[in-house]
């Protein structure tokens, strides 16, 4: 029987209650895995996001010693192993969430977890709605140009050559390695990113008043993070992750993505409120706001100017996005200027919810698969 499901009979804890382990449970919920606990050195309580208990390692033996540790760090992994099985748990019931699912064939993955996020199921044979022809793509049109593309620092060379450097926000510095960022060269207010996933963004408006410690260990747990394993998103799945800062531009600003359809942009997603609790409008390309929430939440009354450079980000998206299925093209307006953010080619991995579920539908039909003009 696979591990996965041999799991869902036994008894499980998570062992460290951060960000990573909160979003491994979420992963493993997906397949009917759910543990009992965390368990942290430092950390008591309620995790909030979860509502599960946070235990102690002393009371991981005395509540919950025939338990599974599922270990959420690699990082510090062999450090955690060796403490766990201190306390008299065996070798072979401490794992990692990799040994779980990454055996787990990519169509198969993608199929439980768009069946548990989305609520109906995923149909590869014949594709429909937007979230059913992303996931199509992964699976399907695997071209080495996207993988360029997604990498956010790789995309710069892409961008130069296709549209100018004039769109690229200023690069401070690109590392392999957190421990090496020489903080002292970097000016006083900077941002750093990795180049391979999402989310792990430090945001730096005052240096003095930047935790290095704390934003260097986030930085480097992102660093040994392949984002391909949690959605299947294979253009991440050979990527060297590395380090880059840029040039600081605000805080709260509003990031414009642009969602092409071979190589025509249809609709335009509004990113606001990002640091606060993330927002997403929609409009037409003749801004127009769309009725529609996807995968965040929508306001209707949230007014949100036409961009002065809405025609240039269009133009710039047609030709960024030639000759490709669907590619979202992403960027900022700050002082009169436009730049480019990132590629993204499944936006929300594959697994937006519409509500209504009708424009799952409507911006399915805009997608054309390679080779489906042909059926």
């Amino acid at each position: 029987m696979k591990l996965y499901e041999t799991l869902k009979t036994k008894p499980l804890i998570l062992y460290g209650a951060g960000d990573r382990g909160v979003y491994d449970y979420g992963e493993l919920s997906c397949f009917g895995i759910v543990p009992l606990a965390f368990c942290d050195k430092q950390k008591t309580g309620v995790e909030p996001r979860t509502g599960l208990p946070i235990i102690s390692p002393r009371e991981l033996i005395t509540r919950h010693g025939d338990a599974y540790v599922i270990v959420c760090s690699d990082i510090y992994y062999d450090e955690i192993l060796r403490d766990v099985m201190t306390l008299g748990i065996s070798a072979d019931r401490i794992i990692r969430p990799a040994d779980i699912l990454d055996a787990m064939p990519d169509a198969e993955y993608i199929e439980a977890m768009f069946r548990h996020k989305l609520g109906y199921t995923l149909n590869l044979d014949k594709p429909r709605t937007f979230n059913e022809k992303l996931n199509w793509l992964k699976l399907n049109d695997r071209k080495p140009l996207y993988t360029i593309m997604a990498d956010k620092i790789a995309a710069r060379e892409v961008i130069a050559a296709k549209i100018g450097e004039e769109y690229l926000v200023p690069l401070l510095g690109v590392w392999d390695d957190a421990e090496a960022i020489d903080f002292s060269s970097l000016p006083g207010q900077f941002v750093l990113k990795c180049n391979h996933d999402s989310g792990s963004v430090v945001v730096c408006a005052d240096k003095q008043k930047l935790d290095v410690t704390v934003e260097k260990e986030k930085l480097r747990e992102r660093l040994g993070d392949s984002w391909y394993w949690h959605s299947r998103e294979w253009v991440y799945k050979d990527m060297k992750p590395r380090i880059m800062a840029q040039q600081y531009l605000g805080e709260n600003i509003n990031d414009y993505k642009i969602l092409t359809f071979g190589g025509e942009p249809r609709i335009i997603q509004v990113v606001y409120d990002l640091f606060v609790e993330q927002k997403r409008n929609l409009y037409t390309v003749d801004w127009e706001y769309v009725p529609v929430s996807q995968h965040f939440p929508t306001d209707p009354g949230h007014i949100i100017e036409k961009p002065a450079m809405l025609p240039k980000m269009l133009e710039c998206s047609r030709i960024l996005a030639r000759g490709i299925p669907h590619v979202r093209v992403d960027f900022w307006e700050v002082g009169g200027r436009l730049y480019f953010s990132e590629f993204t080619f499944y936006c929300d991995a594959g697994f937006s919810k519409f509500e209504p579920y009708e424009y799952d539908e409507l911006l399915g039909g805009w997608l054309e698969l390679p080779g489906e003009d042909d059926k």
